[in-house]
């Protein structure tokens, strides 16, 4: 008979299987958050700001996917994620980068390059911010910088070209270019694309 793999972020009601690496009897001091939330123990650990207990439950489920089902099983490589998405949101951004990495790594040659899960971890590991031109007003880049991100603010330069009547006038309606010139008129507005790190 096959090994029954027991995930761990379920192990959280009493009388299932005992957890030899603890994390049941770390989460069990917040099942009632759990149970209201009616989620997983380990976002209602993260959210209670206890990110070890948290980073226990996630790992032990990926130790586990990865002895039973294989490194490269898609249940694995979501658990991996998830224990990404946990130090990321515990601000521990190099670790969270570690973990994406290497998921995305195995994705890529499980799933292949245009697989959607391959797609959304590769986003994750994005380390620039496209914000638009007045996005300084709004944003804090210090949590940005602290994250390891990088912004670019849009300063874009509306180009001219040709239009009906008189003089050139920008910003009309996406009407104007696209009955001037068709197909071409992707390649004209993105003339004007600047991005610069200051606002």
């Amino acid at each position: 008979m096959g090994e029954r793999l027991v995930v761990r972020s379920e192990l959280v009601a009493p009388g299932h299987v005992p957890d030899s690496c603890g994390a049941v009897g770390a989460t069990r001091r917040y099942l009632p958050a759990v149970r209201a939330e009616g989620g997983s123990e380990h976002w209602a650990l993260v959210a209670a700001k206890q990110f070890g207990d948290a980073a226990t439950v996630l790992g032990a489920t990926v130790a586990d996917y990865e002895r039973v089902a294989g490194i490269h099983h898609p249940d694995t490589l979501g658990a991996r994620e998830e224990l990404a998405a946990a130090h990321h949101a515990a601000g521990q951004f190099a670790d969270a980068a570690r973990l994406y990495r290497r998921t995305l790594a195995d994705r890529e040659h499980a799933q292949g390059a245009h697989h959607p899960d391959t797609i959304a971890t590769r986003q994750k590991l994005a380390d620039t911010y496209l914000a638009g031109g007045h996005g300084a007003r709004y944003m804090d880049s210090r949590r940005f910088a602290e994250a390891g991100v990088r912004v670019l603010y849009q300063a874009y330069s509306h180009p001219v070209y040709a239009q009906q009547h008189g003089d050139f006038v920008p910003f009309l309606s996406s009407l104007d270019l696209l009955l001037m010139h068709g197909d071409a008129s992707l390649a004209i507005l993105r003339r004007g694309d600047a991005w610069t790190e200051e606002p």
